[in-house]
């Protein structure tokens, strides 16, 4: 696999967990534009929903963060360039993956009371995402890559696997 055809599918992901979030974000909004799918009536779930929806995107967020730094430390220790690249994806994956989690429990919060606050939460979580688009000079710089492997992937044409 090619450094360009390697980024390629990652970039797709990447755009494919943001896409899934806009889009459901979208029909949640027209859906539940007014008073959301409960009605006014029925705060206790809003109420539970204002304290449970923050420690959630809060604590998702801190152990992505934890993970992604505890797997590409593993990378940094494979010998070849095949295996960082394997655990370079993996750890994208998790990170992207912790992050849609709470985004989404966001979106079902917003859908059932019809609060703006969490549709924002789960705005500000798309657009952390939308930062953390994968690129060879990001791999290079987080898996602090040098020589011969850096070259390999400043390449389009680069064997990354």
């Amino acid at each position: 696999m090619t450094t360009k055809t390697y980024f390629s599918s990652l970039t797709i992901l990447w755009f494919a967990f943001i896409m899934g979030q806009i889009l459901f974000a979208g029909v949640a909004y027209y859906v539940g534009k007014t008073d959301g799918l409960l009605g006014e009536e029925e705060s206790t779930l809003e109420n539970l929903f204002i304290y449970i929806v923050p420690a959630v995107a809060v604590s998702a967020i801190g152990i992505s963060t934890f993970l992604h730094r505890n797997i590409l430390g593993q990378a940094k220790n494979q010998t070849g360039l095949s295996g960082k690249m394997d655990k370079y994806r993996s750890a994208f994956i998790i990170k992207m993956a912790l992050h849609e989690g709470p985004s989404l429990l966001s979106l079902v919060a917003f859908f059932l009371t019809g609060n703006m606050l969490f549709l924002a939460v789960s705005g500000v979580i798309i657009l952390l995402q939308a930062v953390m688009r994968p690129s060879p000079e990001k791999a290079i710089e987080e898996l602090q890559l040098v020589g011969d492997e850096k070259d390999i992937l400043q390449r389009e044409d680069g064997k990354v696997g």
